[in-house]
């Protein structure tokens, strides 16, 4: 709770737009960098809430984020609210989704199109955009693959950028800015990790992937009570922003809790079965 209100008003000040430390980037967000880094983050936490408190309450927290996403004009905010709506909603999923394309269908009739360009122009993921966000994504995809073709081990740990194998986005990023960019950090993390780790880090991929429909699944069919387990399973979804969205490396709070989260469901998880045959023993 004392983290939720941190953030709470971390957010409430990044819309002043001030920047306080003096960073000079474009959308200071307080204590943050950037909203992005922000979004990673506080996603987990949107997604909680909007479980665990009433559904009049669930819709103003989303209203709210998503607000604050269109005034602050962030992706990942976005998608984080969309997320947390998928897993929220009492309705069936199908419908829901629906539902959601009808508003947003209206929005983009009576909204200015300028005024949506941002996000319009980050859902054509295509390496021949010119939006920077989707080459950098875009980026981070074509090295892992040219580099996964290349080697299937990888280039090694904290070696993305560095030994592994540049493409034609990588290229064109360099002459429209005059130097490289988010090189390192692969743009999101799961082109990182297939990048630096090879086929072990697909199959990685593939695990977490399967993990993350497993725990959708029970969280949509209410089969989790333990508001411990709940939270851990929306900070494991939830990740999938840094890695498929954006990404800024391994160390980073929202892995950092994702890591916390793994253990502590896994610690559960054996001490339930040590549990379960020592009752079958006596």
């Amino acid at each position: 709770m004392v983290i939720s209100i941190i953030l709470f008003f971390n957010g409430l000040i990044s819309l002043s737009q001030i920047d306080f430390f003096g960073t000079g980037l474009a959308k200071p967000s307080f204590i943050y960098l950037e909203p992005s880094h922000f979004a990673l983050v506080v996603a987990p936490f949107i997604s909680y809430y909007c479980l665990t408190t009433t559904r009049v309450k669930g819709i103003l927290i989303l209203l709210f984020v998503a607000g604050w996403a269109a005034y602050i004009q962030n992706m990942t905010m976005m998608l984080a609210v969309l997320i947390a709506y998928l897993l929220s909603t009492r309705n069936n999923l199908f419908l829901s989704l629906c539902s959601l394309l009808l508003v947003v269908s209206v929005l983009v009739i009576f909204i200015d199109a300028d005024k949506l360009s941002y996000f319009s122009d980050r859902l054509s993921l295509s390496g021949s955009s010119d939006n920077l966000s989707v080459l950098v994504l875009y980026q981070g995809w074509d090295n892992a693959i040219k580099t996964l073709t290349g080697s299937w081990l990888g280039g090694g740990f904290q070696q993305f950028g560095i030994t592994t194998l540049t493409g034609d986005v990588s290229e064109k990023l360099y002459q429209l800015l005059g130097f490289d960019i988010n090189q390192f950090d692969g743009g999101s993390t799961a082109p990182k990790v297939i990048g630096e780790f090879g086929l072990f880090g697909l199959i990685l991929l593939v695990f977490y992937l399967v993990t993350l429909f497993l725990l959708f699944r029970k969280i949509r069919t209410q089969k989790i009570e333990s508001k411990k387990d709940l939270f851990a399973a929306t900070v494991i979804i939830t990740s999938s922003l840094e890695f498929f969205v954006r990404g800024v490396g391994y160390f980073s709070p929202s892995l950092f809790m994702l890591a916390v989260s793994v253990f502590y469901l896994l610690d559960k998880t054996r001490k339930e079965k040590t549990l379960h045959k020592e009752n079958n023993t006596l």
